[in-house]
């Protein structure tokens, strides 16, 4: 399961462990791991989504030059319930 983290006109940069969208830097408390990898994409391609992993240093994804953007109808599907931590199982959203 992948988080979608760009979208479609987005610039997407990564380096030194820092993420950037659109010249935002990404602040995700979520994730277990530093983001790792070197990203500089101008601009995500219409239909296309540039896709991350939360567990950041053992995921592939589109960090990964084999993998790039990911076209969306690749993507099948959408999470809706979360079951771990424990303490905030429930709804997404």
């Amino acid at each position: 399961m992948k988080r979608v983290i760009g979208v479609p006109g987005d610039a997407i940069f990564i380096a030194d462990t820092n993420g950037y969208i659109n010249g935002t830097k990404l602040e995700e408390s979520y994730i277990g791991s530093p983001t790792t990898g070197y990203v500089d994409i101008i601009e995500i391609p219409e239909g296309e989504y540039f896709l991350m992993g939360d567990n950041r240093s053992h995921s592939t994804d589109s960090r990964d030059n084999t993998i790039g953007t990911v076209s969306i109808d690749k993507i099948i599907g959408k999470s809706t319930y979360r079951l771990y931590p424990f303490s905030k199982i429930g709804k997404l959203y």
